[in-house]
């Protein structure tokens, strides 16, 4: 695939885009070496593995309480404390299953940013988490 480019005045490459340009100053083909590592992602910084990872827990908390038509986790997490007695068990099972998960999801974190393992996909990270399952 051919790419438009413009250098900055070191002659590195300052943008690409596969689209003509005018403002291009080169075109290039992808198998360039330069143009590939222009292209390539840019790795996640910490903050950002820490940020995705916590905003799939959470999203996958939250659906688990939605099955029991709760709000989010932290709605469900607060029947606990009801008189219900029925209420207060499935409060209990998602304060449980909350503190689980985040106590597993910590662990995880902290081996992926100390560099004891790669940052695992969303599919991997919740196969490590305990299953979200509702006491019968």
């Amino acid at each position: 695939m051919l790419y438009w480019l413009t250098l900055d005045a070191s002659g590195s490459i300052a943008s690409a885009s596969p689209s003509p340009s005018r403002r291009a100053t080169e075109i290039r083909d992808d198998s360039d070496p330069e143009l590939a590592a222009f292209l390539a992602p840019s790795p996640e910084t910490p903050a950002q593995v820490q940020a995705r990872m916590s905003a799939a827990i959470q999203a996958r908390l939250d659906a688990f309480a939605r099955e029991r038509l709760y709000d989010g986790i932290l709605s469900l997490c607060t029947y606990a404390a009801s008189t219900d007695a029925a209420f207060a068990a499935e409060g209990q099972r998602g304060v449980d299953l909350r503190d689980a998960t985040w106590r597993a999801a910590w662990a995880i974190l902290a081996d992926v940013l100390a560099g004891a393992r790669a940052v695992p996909t969303l599919e991997q990270l919740f196969s490590e988490l305990p299953a979200l399952e509702w006491d019968q």
